[in-house]
């Protein structure tokens, strides 16, 4: 070990070393000059310094790097803040989608499970978009949240006077029940009943089986149980059914003195109103305004055409190409209907008739294409009411228009949707009056519609008998008892008042 003294000067020796090398060099080699300070062999038990008198292990780090370092942290920070909003964005959006107002959640199943739930409210949307394009638009029902104050106050007052007065029907229907099940009347005796309730029925029956039972019967009540399904509930009433068929035009003249529509209304028994006032009003008595030509009944006539009238070929390019539509050809009947009743027809009269009957002509074509065969009797009588109702006008219009229907190109493609080899029974165990009126009618609606096919009209007696079944009867087939057929029921009374 050196002594203190000789220590301190070899310190002092050293330092003067290294100052003399730091200046040795020129100002442009100022680092290289630092460096080759550093390089040196620092004196053992004396800690080195660098030219600036810091130790060795604080390195200064360059200023740029920090703020670079700065730079991507805040940038880092910044990407997770706009991740972390734009998924809750997201989120939001979509949950406010589903429960924005007025929203209707679409069910096609009673499923409890939320995830069959959401699968299948997709299917419904996707269903309702497809409907849209194809133009079957159904407007969303109004909600209670979308209505007025008092419109809310008069919709709930509504509500609570149906809802009364389907309780009050219900109970009047059980204590008609009740009283019915008491007494257990024959067939026969039902058959008697209802002919004291037919005294002025249009139309006739003659019973085929029966012996002595009357000639004329209106299988007709009150329309109590008007929409009730008759062909389920026919099981309560063991009752046989009784074949009848229309009577022949001499009985029809031989009963007409005493019989009149004009009773049927009066002979109703309380119960659920018609669908059309009109259905059940009276109509005047025949006798009273004199004998008529039936012929110039509004549901027989048909007009002439004037002369000078140029009449053009039916188009028949578009017939048949179409497989779905969603177009009531009630329109149709309408129009037609309208023109029927001039006397004559003039060109523009004849124009509007060929292009109501081209839409006729192709819209029941369509609607009757996949149409299932109708056996059950209230199904039966309406389908083919309509199909019955398009024949009569489109083969009046052959016999109006003759070769500029031209037949050969569409005649047989058309009637082939419209079968006719079957037969519309009733259940033997149901009684029901008006399971037996919409039986009856029915098969003669069959029976005429193998005359139509044949491109012949049936006799006036039968299509105008057959049009008052369809439409002035309490029983009649549900569609045609709607307000839609009043203009047919204003013309049958017009008819029967004034002669046309």
């Amino acid at each position: 070990m050196l002594p203190a003294f000789t220590q301190v000067k070899h310190w002092q020796r050293n330092e003067h070393l290294e100052h003399s090398l730091k200046f040795s060099f020129p100002q442009e080699h100022k680092y290289a000059a630092d460096e080759a300070t550093l390089l040196l062999p620092p004196y053992s038990g004396r800690p080195t310094r660098n030219c600036r008198g810091l130790p060795d292990n604080h390195r200064l780090r360059p200023q740029s790097w920090d703020l670079s370092r700065k730079m991507l942290v805040s940038l880092a920070a910044a990407i997770s803040v706009f991740s972390v909003f734009f998924l809750w964005a997201i989120c939001k959006a979509s949950h406010s989608k589903e429960q924005q107002s007025g929203a209707l959640r679409r069910r096609l199943a009673a499923s409890k499970r939320k995830a069959d739930e959401e699968e299948l409210s997709l299917i419904a949307d996707q269903c309702a978009a497809l409907e849209a394009e194809m133009g079957v638009v159904r407007p969303l029902p109004e909600t209670l949240s979308d209505m007025h104050p008092r419109r809310k106050i008069a919709k709930l007052a509504s509500m609570l006077r149906e809802a009364a007065a389907a309780h009050e029907q219900v109970a009047a229907m059980a204590v008609s029940l009740e009283e019915a099940s008491s007494t257990t009347p024959s067939p026969e005796t039902t058959v008697m009943a209802l002919a004291k309730n037919a005294a002025g029925s249009q139309s006739t029956y003659r019973f085929e089986d029966g012996g002595d039972l009357p000639s004329q019967i209106d299988p007709l009540m009150s329309s109590a149980e008007a929409d009730a399904s008759e062909e389920y509930l026919a099981a309560l009433e063991p009752f046989g059914w009784v074949r009848i068929s229309p009577s022949t035009s001499s009985e029809l003249e031989d009963q007409e003195s005493d019989t009149s529509p004009s009773s049927l209304a009066d002979e109703q028994q309380d119960g659920e109103p018609s669908t059309s006032a009109s259905v059940t009003q009276q109509y005047p008595e025949a006798r009273a305004v004199g004998a008529w030509d039936i012929a110039d009944h509004p549901f027989a006539r048909v007009p002439v055409l004037e002369p000078n009238v140029r009449l053009r070929e039916i188009r028949t390019e578009g017939f048949f190409s179409r497989l779905w539509t969603n177009v009531s050809v009630w329109n149709h009947f309408l129009i037609i209907r309208s023109l029927f009743a001039k006397a004559t027809l003039n060109q523009e009269d004849v124009n509007i008739l060929m292009r109501t009957l081209e839409k006729l002509i192709d819209d029941v074509w369509i609607q009757f294409l996949n149409k299932a065969r109708r056996t059950q009797p209230a199904l039966a009588a309406a389908a083919l009411g309509q199909a019955f109702l398009a024949f009569d006008y489109i083969v009046s219009a052959i016999q109006l228009f003759g070769d500029a229907m031209q037949l050969p190109l569409w005649w047989e493609k058309f009637i082939s949707v419209f079968p006719t080899d079957y037969s519309v029974d009733c259940l033997s165990s149901n009684h029901r009056e008006r399971v037996v009126f919409n039986t009856y009618i029915s098969k003669r609606l069959l029976d005429v519609l193998n005359i139509y096919k044949t491109g012949t009209r049936p006799n006036v007696e039968e299509v105008v008998e057959l049009k008052r079944l369809l439409f002035c009867f309490p029983h009649s087939p549900k569609p045609f008892r709607d307000s839609h057929y009043d203009p047919w029921r204003e013309d049958d009374k017009n008819f029967m008042k004034y002669g046309h």
